[in-house]
């Protein structure tokens, strides 16, 4: 049987002068506003873009700023606070450096966040016909790593492949158009914590949509089936 049916729309724009506006809710009476503006401007080369996000608990503000520096390195800043938390002090900030290196690209990743210093290393490079990641943090005295490859299989569905400090995990994909005006994407996930007796974690689901909304069918292993149907309409202002 199918239980907890639940409902969701959303209405995206944009407004010259303001940005791209997307407001979201859902049959649990959940909302959130946004408003994102890539273009806040230039000053001494350094080119400056921010968002602002609106739901139940609060807002979020984001501001980034970008610039290239000698070395073809690039450099992002950026400042956001906690939802509901307008604390300066309390803010997360962050300056990422990236730079091509051997066929790939690097990148160091500085952060303050909940007063404390976080550090990340990532490098990603194109292997075959696939892509491969590798990501190293230290975060609370908590060293953390994430190494994972993924490909198209013969341009019929996307897979991921990976291993991190909780464990390894996959993810499959795939979209095809069903009918005129009718598409259907499948996705499915599965984990398995190493070292662990429980069984790993496994979810799917399926999805059909056309220009009118979607309703999707979700499935756990260890869950109910839950069916989600979804609304979508776009203006320009």
């Amino acid at each position: 049987s199918l239980d907890g049916a639940s409902w969701e729309a959303w209405h995206s724009g944009s407004a010259d002068g303001v940005g791209d506006v997307s407001l979201y809710f859902n049959s649990s009476k959940d909302y959130k506003l946004s408003i994102a503006n890539d273009d806040l401007g230039e000053i001494a080369g350094t080119s400056f873009s921010g968002k602002l996000t609106a739901e139940p608990a609060g807002m979020v503000g984001h501001l980034e700023a970008r610039r290239s520096l000698p070395g073809n390195v690039d450099v992002k800043f950026t400042h956001e606070n906690h939802v509901g938390d307008y604390d300066l002090s309390n803010a997360i900030e962050t300056a990422e450096f990236t730079a091509d290196v051997a066929g790939g690209q690097a990148a160091v990743k500085l952060a303050y966040a909940n007063k404390a210093a976080e550090y990340e290393a990532a490098y990603s490079r194109a292997i075959r016909d696939g892509q491969a990641d590798l990501k190293i943090s230290l975060k609370n005295g908590d060293v953390g790593y994430n190494a994972s490859y993924s490909q198209n299989v013969n341009g019929l569905a996307d897979l991921l492949v990976g291993l991190d400090e909780n464990g390894a995990y996959s993810a499959l994909s795939a979209s095809k158009h069903v009918a005129e005006g009718l598409d259907a994407h499948y996705e499915a996930r599965a984990r398995a914590t190493l070292g662990s007796e429980g069984r790993p974690s496994v979810s799917h689901a399926l999805k059909l949509s056309n220009k009118l909304g979607y309703a999707q069918l979700l499935h756990g292993l260890d869950e109910k089936p839950r069916l989600k149907l979804g609304y979508e309409f776009s203006v320009n202002a």
